[in-house]
C-alpha cells in the first residue's frame, strides 16, 4: 500500500508513505493540524482527474455545492494556487472535464502540469483533510491525503495509471497523538 500527504498551503510538498494515511494529527513545517475528516469542509467525495491518452491520474476534483459556495470560497483562499484551484463551470465559457454540470464550481487539487481531459466518477472515501489547529486559520485543510494509491486507480476500473513521484519537493510528516 502507498499512500501520499499533500501540503495545500505554501510551500507544497508532499510526503509518499508505505502504509495508511495516519488517522490522528500531524505536524507539517512545523505546523499543527487536528484529526483528519472526510470532507473538504463540506460534503463532496472526489473524483479522478485524468489524462486520457495516457490513462495518468492528474489530480482530484470536489463538486462544491451552491449551500457550501461561500465555505469554500473562504477555505480555498488560503490554498497554494500551486495545487489548488476552484473552477466555475460555465464562466467565461469554461467547462472542459464538467461540460455534463454546467454552472457549478468544483475544487481541483492538481499535482500534475498536464491538463485533465477527463473526469472520472468515483466518489472516493479514500481521501483525509487534515485541518490546522491555529484559531487563526479555523477550518482550513494545511495538507490532503490519499490512501492505497493504486487502490484509487483500480476503483474506476479505467486501467489507470499513478505516479511513482510528484513534482514537489519532499515532506517531512510528524505524527503526533492524542
Amino acid at each position: 500500500m502507498r499512500s501520499v500527504i499533500f501540503t495545500l498551503t505554501d510551500p507544497v510538498a508532499c510526503c509518499i508513505l508505505n502504509r495508511a494515511l495516519p488517522n490522528s494529527r500531524i505536524k507539517v513545517f512545523g505546523r499543527e493540524t487536528l484529526n483528519p475528516i472526510s470532507f473538504p469542509g463540506w460534503p463532496s467525495f472526489g473524483d479522478l482527474l485524468c489524462d486520457g491518452a495516457s490513462r495518468t491520474i492528474v489530480g482530484m476534483t470536489f463538486h462544491i455545492h451552491p449551500q457550501s459556495d461561500s465555505i469554500a470560497k473562504v477555505m480555498t483562499e488560503k490554498l497554494s494556487p500551486a495545487i489548488a484551484e476552484v473552477k466555475r463551470v460555465g464562466a467565461a465559457g469554461f467547462y472542459g472535464v464538467y461540460k455534463d454540470y454546467p454552472d457549478s464550481a468544483w475544487l481541483e487539487i492538481k499535482w500534475s502540469s498536464i491538463l485533465p481531459n477527463q473526469r472520472i466518477d468515483v466518489q472516493s472515501c479514500n481521501i483525509l483533510w487534515y485541518q490546522s489547529s491555529n484559531l487563526h486559520d479555523q477550518n482550513t485543510p494545511i495538507a490532503f491525503g490519499i490512501e492505497d494509491l493504486e487502490y484509487l486507480a483500480t476503483q474506476a476500473d479505467y486501467d489507470l495509471i499513478v505516479p511513482l513521484d510528484f513534482p514537489f519537493p519532499s515532506l517531512s510528516i510528524e505524527f503526533l497523538s492524542d
